[in-house]
């Protein structure tokens, strides 16, 4: 079992569809595949009864699923005994969500991805996504704008690609851009994108939105009562400041206790907001604070209708 987890943008499904393709004949009985929902805009996650009744639909036993959810999850790991299949579950939103999806049987194997990490399931591998290399951004901006016409203008692709915070999502929206305007120099994308504030606008075309990726992490926060209400309302004054935050910092300059204050930045670890390479320090991809400071600020009239207790931020 692999979960895959990172920040909206970053690559966690378009990962997972290409293992499982790559690693497709060490499973010969086939794949089942499930897109759980757990960050879609607008949709609620998919419960597990449901994901359950089309893998034993499509396992040609549909007469299998009893009502209870634990029946059909016992029916489904029965029918997995004897066969090699691989398992992918999609936008998990939790581990609660996949714990039922999961093969019990020794052939098989799982890949999930999830904003989160799915720390709390027995036996899984966790790999981290974090942004491409500058170079592997550029590779992957050739794929759609062509790597001939970025090496006319090597300078404006890496421009380019650092405005999108080496992110594939942003680098896949950017080349789909240019290979829609196959006349454009490569140096006029560059410049729409060198503004910050209006750079989150143009990194969206067609049905590929960075803003939308970004914003799921703060719909999980506004998900999860006071405490991630409170989280959503600081986002903006936190990303007004530049560089690394600590925890003692951001307290003294809001005048927060700092239990709440860590309280609140690690809860936008969790939903991908934040990254925490030490204990107690926290830092901002450049993307997420321009989402922070352009987008999260409009949800707040949310986190302002909640109770606030003692100690944590004010508005």
């Amino acid at each position: 079992m692999v979960a895959l987890d990172g920040p909206g943008g970053v690559g966690k499904s378009a990962l997972a569809v290409h293992a499982a393709h790559r690693l497709g004949e060490r499973f010969p009985d086939g794949q089942l595949y499930a897109d759980l929902r757990g960050s879609h805009r607008g949709e609620r996650p998919v419960p597990p009864a449901a994901v359950l009744r089309r893998f034993l639909c499509a396992l040609g036993e549909p007469r299998l699923c009893p009502g209870s959810e634990a029946g059909a999850a016992a029916a489904y790991r029965t029918l997995l005994t004897e066969r090699r299949m691989l398992i992918v579950l999609d936008n998990a939103l939790d581990a609660a969500q996949v714990r039922p999806l999961l093969p019990a049987a020794h052939g098989c194997a799982a890949i999930l991805t999830s904003l989160g990490v799915l720390a709390t399931l027995n036996g899984a591998v966790h790999l981290h996504l974090s942004p491409l290399t500058p170079p592997a951004s550029i590779e992957v901006l050739g794929l759609w704008a062509g790597p001939g016409r970025l090496a006319a203008e090597r300078g404006a692709a890496e421009t380019i690609a650092h405005h999108c915070g080496h992110l594939p999502l942003a680098l896949r929206i950017a080349g789909a851009r240019l290979a829609a305007r196959p006349r454009w120099p490569v140096r006029e994308l560059a410049d729409r994108l060198a503004d910050p504030a209006g750079r989150l606008a143009e990194l969206s075309f067609a049905d590929l939105d960075m803003h939308a990726a970004l914003d799921a992490g703060h719909r999980e926060l506004l998900a999860r009562g006071p405490a991630g209400r409170a989280a959503a309302l600081a986002l903006p004054l936190l990303a007004a400041g530049q560089g690394e935050l600590t925890v003692t910092e951001e307290a003294a300059t809001t005048g927060a206790a700092v239990s709440a204050t860590e309280v609140i930045l690690e809860q936008l670890v969790d939903v991908q907001l934040l990254e925490s390479r030490a204990p107690g320090r926290y830092r901002f991809h450049p993307l997420t604070r321009l989402f922070a400071l352009r987008s999260a600020a409009r949800h707040t009239v949310v986190a302002r209708t909640a109770p606030r207790a003692e100690g944590q931020w004010a508005d």
